[in-house]
């Protein structure tokens, strides 16, 4: 990403050989990302999912140092976390906020979350899973995932998050 004249943050996908001046690089691993999307509630959390089912969360702000970290000229990120989901993830959204009653639980055991609860979906977007919260030094837990049966093969359906 690059910043705007007004310090929002910036996303633009590009080819490997078309990088532009002042890229944080998000992700340099041999799988295609099928979706990106910024926490609500830190922007300096990016998370994506790709095509081997990784799941991962970045720091933008926490660049990679080092004389092999750069990639092409350019610093990545650092990656926070990294979830395995057992087929190709396709979309990733943060939920707006969190389970109020959850969160109230988990803080008396907990840091507080670096993001709120988020969804991921997979299988054309018909299988939808919904994650708690990322924390420091624990990796999210899968909280439920459902999908839509087509037992009469009549159709395909496809949720959009």
């Amino acid at each position: 990403g690059q910043r705007h004249h007004h310090h929002h943050a910036v996303c633009q996908l590009y080819k490997e050989h078309v990088v532009m001046d002042g890229a944080v690089l998000i992700a340099n691993e041999s799988n295609n990302i099928t979706d990106l999307c910024w926490s609500g509630k830190d922007t300096r959390h990016v998370m994506t999912c790709h095509e081997n089912g990784n799941i991962r969360l970045w720091n933008v702000k926490q660049l990679l140092v080092g004389d092999d970290a750069a990639v092409d000229g350019h610093v990545p990120a650092s990656c926070i976390s990294v979830l395995t989901y057992p087929e190709p993830v396709t979309k990733c959204l943060f939920l707006p906020h969190d389970n109020i009653a959850a969160e109230a639980e988990a803080a008396a055991t907990l840091e507080p979350g670096l993001t709120s609860a988020f969804c991921t979906a997979s299988r054309n977007n018909s299988v939808v899973t919904l994650w708690s919260s990322f924390y420091p030094n624990q990796e999210p837990t899968q909280l439920q995932e459902f999908g839509i049966d087509d037992d009469d093969d009549n159709g395909d359906y496809n949720l959009d998050l």
